[in-house]
């Protein structure tokens, strides 16, 4: 899955490349690659294609919308893990900033001006995630889960029920994934309205506020901080968790294509060995 923040030709996610598998070729062929995907904060010529409201990319069971619910969605592909295994050790390299991330989507830099190159702590291309880069198994590892849309109405952090609906205005910090999960759960009432509205507003633009993409640092319905270890706020270091409505769990995709409920009680290490796909863990879910 490639993701592009920058660059009009390449800044848009998966998701606008699966509509001619979708029955959404008409849609797909009037995309204007020489601009950007639509997005809430700019507009362009691509809203009329990219503004609407595709029910496979929503679940049923997701009571909240955004902007009138025009472009919404509730799913997103796994990005992986905050830092490498093993996710209890201080010290662990991150899944940044030099590539590749261990989830399931490539962040790929465009052909950069040189007379403007990127600083130099921004992260560099991912190579194309293929099945032969899931070494740790497609039964073992996730591709895609649900979550819920942003609710700017719950905002109270002791309430666990409001909680999977917040974005925390944190950058979390820590040296393994372990860390990075208990700073951001560490934290008081930081809301990032601004942020906060965007998830799950837009699925064809592949900024990380819009939520296109999910973290297997945050356990199923925990609460989501915006990103780790500071920078830029593109690329993988998301911090949105998998949420839902339905009772406890959430459904995740696997890359074998088979689709399994977790509960958010599931096991720390089960999960974020889920969200790994090279990370040579053996762990599976039960």
């Amino acid at each position: 899955c490639p993701i592009d923040p920058h660059g009009p030709d390449r800044s848009g996610t998966e998701k606008v490349l699966l509509q001619p598998f979708m029955e959404q070729t008409p849609a797909y062929d009037n995309t204007n690659w020489n601009i950007r995907p639509y997005d809430r904060w700019n507009g362009n010529d691509n809203i009329q294609t990219q503004s609407t409201k595709l029910p496979v990319f929503n679940c049923p069971s997701n009571p909240s919308e955004q902007a009138s619910g025009a472009a919404n969605f509730t799913y997103a592909v796994n990005t992986g893990t905050s830092h490498m295994p093993p996710h209890r050790v201080q010290g662990q390299p991150a899944s940044w900033p030099s590539g590749p991330y261990n989830g399931m989507v490539a962040f790929m830099l465009y052909d950069q001006n040189p007379q403007t190159p990127l600083p130099p702590n921004w992260p560099k291309g991912d190579s194309m995630v293929k099945f032969a880069s899931i070494t740790d198994g497609t039964a073992n590892t996730a591709f895609y889960s649900e979550f819920l849309i942003a609710d700017v109405s719950k905002t109270d952090p002791t309430n666990k029920a409001q909680q999977k609906y917040q974005v925390y205005n944190h950058w979390a910090n820590g040296s393994s994934t372990e860390a990075v999960r208990q700073d951001c759960l560490n934290q008081g009432a930081k809301f990032d309205i601004g942020r906060w509205q965007m998830r799950g507003a837009g699925w064809a633009w592949s900024f990380m506020g819009t939520g296109n993409g999910y973290c297997h640092t945050m356990l199923p319905n925990e609460r989501s901080c915006h990103v780790f270890n500071g920078g830029h706020d593109w690329y993988g270091r998301n911090l949105m968790t998998a949420g839902s409505e339905h009772p406890g769990s959430v459904n995740v995709a696997l890359a074998d294509g088979s689709v399994r409920t977790v509960a958010e009680t599931v096991d720390q290490d089960v999960w974020w060995a889920l969200g790994t796909r090279n990370g040579g863990e053996s762990v599976q879910l039960p």
